[in-house]
């Protein structure tokens, strides 16, 4: 990732001193799952956006092989919802929960670390048991009120030629509608 992704807008000596910048994660899933792409797409450069989902999460951005952007941070945290971490948040909420609830930084912590993301939103950090529960909601849905606005935004999420590559190599994909 260059610099300028990397560094966060904090002094200049923590980065020298203490090591404090952006690192990312999950780079072997999107090394992997970019090389598939681009040689999906039977393409020699490529601008592409990774998406690894499971308890972990995070979007990588990579130009011709390399990560230039990543959703992650400083640790595991950051970025997009997990499992059972909130990703993103304003940093005030952090201090706020401490002060209004009166918990420790330890207790705030374990909070945004382990009680938050999938798990606070709905209970589950299975990302499996969120979407089964989630298309049975839309189908339900759809079936009961006759709600099509679910299956257009269904419709953008599962692209037909993905669909073909996910079956021919022997990946479960499922068409929620």
């Amino acid at each position: 990732i260059p610099k300028e992704a990397y560094q966060y807008a904090i002094k200049n000596s923590f980065l020298k001193t203490h090591k404090i910048r952006a690192y990312g994660f999950h780079g072997t899933s999107h090394k992997y799952v970019s090389e598939k792409a681009i040689e999906f797409l039977n393409k020699k450069s490529s601008k592409i956006i990774t998406i690894h989902l499971g308890n972990g999460c995070s979007m990588s951005a990579i130009k011709t092989g390399e990560s230039i952007e990543n959703s992650l941070g400083f640790g595991p945290m950051n970025g997009l919802v997990m499992g059972t971490r909130a990703g993103d948040i304003d940093q005030s909420v952090i201090f706020f929960l401490m002060k209004n609830l009166k918990i420790s930084l330890e207790k705030a912590n374990n909070l945004l670390q382990k009680e938050s993301g999938m798990k606070g939103l709905t209970g589950y950090t299975d990302l499996r048991e969120i979407s089964e529960k989630a298309a049975k909601k839309m189908i339900f849905s759809f079936v009961r009120h006759g709600d099509h606005s679910n299956r257009d935004k269904t419709d953008v999420l599962t692209d037909k030629q993905l669909e073909q590559w996910f079956s021919q190599n022997n990946y479960p994909f499922k068409r929620l509608c």
